[in-house]
């Protein structure tokens, strides 16, 4: 008896193109069902326990500019009343 033992290599070839044709050919369902008042809760529970402050917000505002406008109107305002007394006073000494 002889023994003759043959080894085989044997090497699969992936036919990628084949495969997705095969794939685009199949339709899939997914069926996904949401329980709304499960994650209702689960939300508002997760709302509940962070603990929110207001938020603080830095505002940076250019008051010089407000404060040489409020400054012009209070001499405007001063020079007018000024001018009011002294022409009142005017016309009390010329009566």
């Amino acid at each position: 008896m002889s023994d003759n033992n043959t080894t085989i290599n044997v090497q699969p070839v992936l036919d990628l193109q084949s495969l997705h044709e095969q794939l685009n050919k199949e339709k899939f369902t997914i069926n996904l069902g949401i329980d709304s008042s499960g994650l209702n809760s689960q939300i508002q529970s997760s709302i509940n326990q962070l603990d929110l402050q207001p938020a603080k917000i830095p505002v940076e505002a250019d008051t010089k500019s407000i404060m040489d406008y409020a400054s012009t109107f209070n001499s405007l305002f001063t020079t007018t009343n000024n001018l009011k007394t002294v022409g009142s006073s005017l016309s009390k000494s010329l009566d």
